[in-house]
């Protein structure tokens, strides 16, 4: 190989293994600016900026130094090792952080409970106080005296429960302190005073209420909402009042002011309103006349849920009827199902009548089975051979047996009494099996369906004492189990 080809060669490798570097160095960097970030959003969760602030403190400064070099264009190892000591120191305060939250669960609760107020924002300076004792419990345990951990520990406690406190009385409070504060500087006390007093009493209240349970919400909000009505009440009382003094109106405009809303509510319930000795008769007018409406309004609601209950009922009555209607329906088809399947299997049998000729075969019922008992078909004295005289009975049989798509058929071979007992059931069961291997040949159907057994001379229909009657004795039958009930 040529020397300029060989060096030429050697370059390109050299530049991809440096990119190669180059890329695995950056990926390396941003996982290591990925994780550190991770562990600070951890530690500020676990309180970790307080509990181990000087290890936090080292792990942020040392995060923005790497950011720092690496925006400079810096030396990526540096990139590396500073991120390195991010992760330790954020490590190391996660640890301790941990530990204190495990060794100050109790104390760590009644903390989140006084931030979860907003006592850090209504009460800075308590706050501040609280958390200085709660470090300087954290200092003494790691010091090991126990005795000033307790101390510092309940001092803590005491002092975020107390800023808890205050933070839920602003929050319920702050409104209405405002509010009152402002009436007093305009003087409410001189034109409402009553009003005044009752919505401080009901600010009483309030703090009485969240003294005894803090966390009584519903009435603490519902009497501050009350505290704060009066103070506008007043206030309005107040403007009206002014506004007398403005217009030089007298205490009989007030009066006759006063009566115009019962006036126009009076008129709604026709009733002529007469205030000569004062409102009490009119109010009680008005108050009947609305407690009569409300209670036939009452009643109409009774009634009306009553015709919804009757409808409900009338519907589900319906319902009933129709299921019951759609079920008689299905009876009815299951029925006329029944019938016509009933009238063509009586057609069928009907048609197995008339397929053979007296002196060929006798049919007979037995059950559900029937008998095809075949009187001419005749073999040979102790022979089991099927003579060829005998095909067109037998292709009836096959016709018989097709008339029944879901039947099993079973060929019996019977004797006379005539020799010996295991001989005759032998040949009976020869000359059932000549059948069966003809009509297997010529019918086509499923082996399962159709089978042959001998049963010598066990089965006779009439006595052996006279020819006549060992020649019926000596038959065959072809039994058809129609299965009749799985064609529907």
């Amino acid at each position: 190989m040529y020397p300029f080809l060989k060096r030429k060669i050697l370059n390109t490798i050299i530049v991809l293994l440096s990119f190669s570097c180059f890329v695995y160095s950056q990926t390396n960097t941003e996982s290591l600016f990925k994780e550190a970030k991770e562990l600070s959003k951890k530690a500020l969760e676990i309180g970790a900026n307080i509990f181990s602030k000087s290890n936090f403190e080292k792990g942020t400064d040392n995060y923005k130094e790497a950011e720092d070099v690496l925006k400079g264009g810096g030396n990526a190892d540096e990139v590396k090792s500073k991120l390195t000591l991010s992760i330790d120191y954020f490590n190391k305060s996660i640890e301790t952080a941990k530990l204190i939250n495990i060794n100050f669960a109790e104390l760590m609760k009644t903390r989140q409970l006084a931030i979860n107020a907003g006592a850090v924002e209504s009460n800075p300076k308590e706050w501040k106080d609280a958390e200085s004792n709660f470090l300087d419990a954290v200092d003494e345990f790691n010091d090991k005296n126990m005795e000033k951990v307790k101390k510092y520990s309940d001092a803590a406690e005491t002092i975020y429960k107390d800023a808890e406190l205050k933070a839920i009385k602003h929050r319920y409070l702050n409104n209405v302190y405002a509010a009152i504060t402002s009436a007093e500087d305009n003087d409410l006390n001189k034109f409402a005073p009553i009003t005044l007093k009752k919505s401080k009493q009901l600010v009483q209240n309030v703090e009485t209420i969240l003294d005894a349970n803090r966390y009584d919400t519903v009435t603490a909000r519902n009497t501050a909402q009350q505290a704060l009505y009066e103070v506008n009440h007043g206030n309005y009382m107040q403007g009206v009042f002014k506004k007398m003094n403005e217009q030089e109106k007298t205490r009989e405009d007030l009066i006759l002011s006063w009566e115009e809303p019962l006036i126009k509510i009076a008129s709604e319930f026709n009733i002529n309103p007469a205030f000569d000795n004062g409102y009490d008769n009119v109010t009680s007018l008005i108050v009947k006349n609305i407690n009569d409406k409300r209670a036939a309004i009452d009643e109409e609601v009774k009634n009306n849920f009553k015709l919804k209950s009757d409808i409900e009922e009338l519907k589900k009555s319906i319902e009933d009827y129709k299921i019951k209607i759609t079920n008689v329906e299905n009876e009815k088809a299951e029925i006329k199902t029944q019938l016509e399947e009933l009238e063509k299997n009586t057609k069928l049998k009907e048609s197995l009548y008339t397929m053979f000729l007296p002196s060929e075969a006798e049919i007979a019922r037995d059950g559900e089975l029937i008998v095809i008992r075949l009187i001419n078909l005749i073999f040979p004295a102790s022979k089991a051979t099927l003579e060829p005289q005998y095909f067109n009975l037998l292709s009836k049989v096959e016709k018989a047996i097709r008339l029944f798509p879901n039947c099993t058929v079973v060929i019996e071979g019977h004797t006379d009494a005539q020799g010996v007992n295991q001989k005759n059931v032998d040949l009976s069961q020869a000359r059932a099996d000549a059948i069966y291997q003809y009509l297997m040949a010529n019918l086509g159907i499923n082996t399962n369906k159709i089978s042959a057994i001998g049963y010598g001379a066990t089965k006779p229909i009439t006595n052996n004492t006279t020819e006549e009657g060992k020649a019926r004795n000596r038959r065959i039958e072809i039994v058809i189990n129609p299965h009749l009930t799985d064609t529907k």
